[in-house]
């Protein structure tokens, strides 16, 4: 077995990294907190942050 296949979920619906990340960025946005404080507690660039905040929440094209 590779390590690839030793940190794959056992369970095809449990959460992946990516996704505790998301949640654990939208409850501390819930809280209020600073984006750049959001940031610093995750241990994740503010650019990753931003970026990952704003392909959750796109906002609506404005058509021409």
């Amino acid at each position: 077995m590779n390590t690839w296949q030793k940190t794959r979920p056992s369970e095809k619906n449990s959460p992946t990294d990516t996704e505790r990340l998301k949640n654990s960025a939208r409850t501390l946005l819930e809280q209020g907190l600073a984006r750049k404080e959001i940031a610093r507690r995750l241990d994740i660039p503010q650019g990753e942050l931003e970026l990952m905040l704003k392909l959750q929440n796109p906002s609506p094209h404005k058509e021409r």
